[in-house]
């Protein structure tokens, strides 16, 4: 079974609107927002979101990776291999981390 599947990515992104609307600053939200519209396939509401919630934590390796994919899908490859750079190299474990590596390893 894939995971996540579709009926899965719609419940969340039903429960994580609910959740934006009631803390649309919070970094964490903006972050889970986009990376739920990033899996469903729309880079185009996901871009404001991970790009604003990595401009408030620019530490996260979590947020680093998360905008490193969305560049990669969007074929920005110079943008995306600094971003999941800045991420594995964090020093810091997160969800992510091995997939991280291997696009690395892909871009060279």
């Amino acid at each position: 079974e894939i995971f996540p599947r579709k009926d899965t990515l719609q419940e969340a992104d039903r429960l994580v609107a609910r959740t934006l609307a009631a803390a649309p600053g919070d970094p964490y939200v903006q972050d889970t927002a986009g990376w739920v519209a990033l899996r469903r396939g729309d880079t185009a509401r996901a871009k404001p979101l991970l790009e604003g919630a990595l401009a408030q934590q620019p530490d996260s390796p979590a947020f680093n990776y998360h905008v490193g994919m969305l560049y990669l899908k969007e074929r920005n490859t110079v943008q995306a291999k600094r971003l999941l750079q800045r991420a594995v190299g964090s020093g810091q474990g997160f969800q992510g981390m091995e997939e991280a590596k291997k696009q690395l390893a892909k871009l060279g």
